[in-house]
Order: structure tokens, then C-alpha cells, then sequence
């Protein structure tokens, strides 16, 4: 597995790495990700995905980048970092196995909102939009059940950002009634 470096993102870098869609669907079916999907499911999944491995530090996709694939971590952890107004990075959320990240960029063709970075050596399933669009008109069904898999994750997401925003807002009255 070849190292890279800290400045270039792992779609550019060519760190996929060759794995059969069995095999991917093996590890799918090992993380949180893949529970309650049935073998035949996970397998057709696999078919539209790509295995990539970053080592410690590499950047998966930068803050502004406009690579439109949705990913889903397998195994190591990856650090979700954006840029305050000053330009400085700041962590605002650790990912493990399971969780999926980079999703917004499938739905809304905007550059991404902040960066990702591995923690440790990671194992990363990847799903491009062109391969999300094909999975769409080749499989509905099962395209369903991916944008359900990711709206599920989003929206635990949204909650934990609202319930964290919450607590730095000032307390407003409320109007009794």
C-alpha cells in the first residue's frame, strides 16, 4: 500500500485498491453499515464500489474540493476538520467503522463542506455519483436503501449539531402560553 501525502486527496492519488465486489461485500457486511441488508444485496452494492486505504494523516477529500463520492469507513477512524474564519482547521467530528461521510456531495453538487482526514490507517469503501447514478437506474430498490442508509446517518448528525449549536446559543425567554 503505497503512503501519501498530506496535501494531495486519496481520489486524486490513486490509492484505490483492487478488491472484488465479494470481497467488498464482506466487509460491508461486517461493519454497521451493512446490517439488516441481505448477501445478495450487499454483493450488488459492492459491484458500484471501490476500496481505498489511506494511511495516518492523508486527506480523503479537502474542504472546497468539488469529488462528488460518498464513503463509507470500514475500519480506522477519520477526523471530520473545517476551517474557521481565520483559516484555521478545526475537528468537528470523529468517524468509526460504520459511519459514512462525503454523502452530501452525491446529493448537492456543491464543493465540499470540510475536509477528512485518517486518524490511523484506514479501510474506505467509496461510492462516486456516476456509480450512485448508474446504481439508481440499473437498481432502484437497492439505491433506496443506500440514500435511506445515508439519510439515517445525516440526520443523527443534524441532531448532535443542533443539540451542541443549543448549547452555545445564549438562552432566549420564552413566552408563556
Amino acid at each position: 500500500m503505497p503512503a501519501f501525502s498530506s496535501s494531495s486527496s486519496m481520489m486524486d492519488s490513486g490509492a484505490g485498491t483492487t478488491r472484488s465486489f465479494r470481497e467488498i461485500a464482506r466487509m460491508l457486511e461486517r461493519c454497521p453499515w451493512g446490517r439488516g441488508l441481505a448477501v445478495a444485496q450487499l454483493e450488488s452494492i459492492g459491484r458500484h464500489l471501490r476500496c481505498i486505504e489511506p494511511l495516518k494523516g492523508s486527506f480523503i477529500f479537502r474542504e472546497g474540493s468539488q469529488e462528488p463520492y460518498l464513503c463509507i469507513l470500514v475500519s480506522g477512524s477519520v477526523a471530520i476538520l473545517k476551517c474557521d474564519s481565520t483559516g484555521r482547521r478545526k475537528r468537528i467530528a470523529e468517524l468509526g467503522p460504520g459511519q459514512s461521510f462525503g454523502e452530501m456531495s452525491l446529493f448537492d453538487e456543491e464543493p465540499r463542506s470540510a475536509s477528512a482526514m485518517a486518524e490511523e490507517n484506514c479501510v474506505i469503501l467509496i461510492l462516486t455519483r456516476e456509480e450512485f447514478q448508474r446504481m439508481i437506474q440499473d437498481m432502484p430498490q437497492l439505491a433506496i436503501q443506500v440514500i435511506l442508509r445515508t439519510c439515517r446517518q445525516m440526520s443523527l448528525r443534524l441532531r448532535k449539531t443542533s443539540a451542541a449549536l443549543a448549547e452555545l446559543l445564549p438562552s432566549e425567554p420564552v413566552a408563556a402560553g
